[in-house]
């Protein structure tokens, strides 16, 4: 992947603040931009998380057909729609439908989409959680291992 990079660096923690405010989270925000590399035909993207306290920072690197040195850096007149439930449950690692529930006496197949954004909204991602449960138990083993006590 050729990399050509332009710094524009945005007041992210006021900006994410201001947006949490509409409902708007970290992971939607991501999915935004994935879906932005998605449609710019980007065959690879790169999301790298590093944790260092209030210096925490997420870069994301994708090989799509960007704008030219001459556009503007900001895209006027445009928006992102909004993602579906279906594909908030893909993004967080649910099957199809996993948050189209029984609401108010309606069947799931009535549930509205506010109940179904709320319970994504309030739900781990689930391969992460998977991950960081693999990775406390490899940890624990090595840790066990260590101090010579039994797996197990």
């Amino acid at each position: 992947m050729t990399q050509r990079s332009r710094l524009a660096p945005p007041k992210a923690c006021a900006m994410m603040e201001a947006l949490r405010g509409l409902g708007y989270s970290t992971a939607a925000a991501l999915a935004d931009v994935v879906d932005n590399s998605v449609s710019a035909v980007a065959s690879e993207v790169r999301l790298r998380f590093d944790w260092d306290g209030a210096n925490s920072r997420i870069s994301i690197l994708d090989d799509g057909r960007g704008m030219s040195d001459q556009s503007p850096h900001v895209a006027a007149g445009s928006a992102v729609r909004r993602l579906t439930p279906t594909e908030c449950e893909r993004l967080q690692g649910f099957p199809d439908g996993w948050t189209a529930i029984p609401w108010r006496n309606k069947p799931e197949s009535e549930c509205p989409d506010g109940p179904r954004y709320k319970a994504i909204g309030n739900s781990k991602a689930v391969p992460v959680v998977r991950w960081i449960g693999e990775r406390l138990l490899s940890n624990l083993a090595m840790f066990k291992n260590e101090l010579g006590l039994p797996n197990g």
